[in-house]
């Protein structure tokens, strides 16, 4: 028979054993296929965002939208999938030659994710990749004439951002990218759309 003092023993180390084990373990949160939306401000730096009065110009932007799927690697590393839609539109308002000229930019990016701080509800991280890009333009000079053209190039792209695990299923995230983008020849306004985009996302974790 087991003397009571031994068993005391034994049965104290076994708990502190099992505590030791539960805290050791390390949770990883965002090693996981996720889904979201994004929604943000994309300002390529070769447009001109200002309205003037004496010209009649009228300019329009909308927001940058997108949805992503991401793809775990390991603990730290994830693929990411996106693809967005970007509209700009400038119109003149003249009665001898009224303008109104726009472009549609569908971009897709493929990035490289790593997490800093997986094993945390609030990580940030850091990523980078290519992107394919497809361009649609509009054109009308005057009342009878107008024009669609079809533009794609490819891009770079790389940037910063934090995520904020909300519930075992949903994260919100911040993010500052930089989109490097150039067409090989002039695209309504420019050849250059390379700028920067801040957006926040909306992710379910499955």
């Amino acid at each position: 028979m087991i003397p009571k003092y031994r068993l005391y023993i034994f049965t104290v180390l076994y708990l502190f054993f099992c505590a030791s084990s539960t805290f050791a373990q390390t949770n990883y949160y965002f090693d996981k296929v996720t889904v979201g939306g994004e929604i943000g401000n994309w300002m390529p730096n070769n447009l001109d965002y200002s309205n003037t009065l004496l010209t009649l110009n009228r300019k329009k932007e909308s927001i940058y939208t997108a949805i992503y799927f991401q793809v775990p690697i390991n603990k730290y590393f994830a693929f990411r999938l996106t693809g967005g839609y970007y509209y700009y539109k400038h119109a003149s308002e003249s009665e001898e030659n009224p303008v109104e000229k726009s472009i549609t930019i569908f971009p897709i990016l493929l990035d490289l994710k790593y997490f800093l701080l997986n094993d945390m509800k609030i990580s940030p991280y850091v990523s980078y990749g290519a992107s394919a890009n497809f361009g649609f333009e509009y054109a009308n000079y005057s009342s009878i004439f107008g024009c669609n053209f079809d533009h794609f190039t490819f891009g770079a792209n790389f940037g910063t951002g934090i995520d904020f695990l909300i519930t075992r299923h949903l994260s919100v995230g911040f993010e500052f990218r930089y989109h490097y983008l150039e067409f090989a020849e002039k695209f309504i306004f420019t050849e250059n759309y390379s700028g920067t985009k801040i957006t926040l996302a909306i992710c379910y974790l499955f």
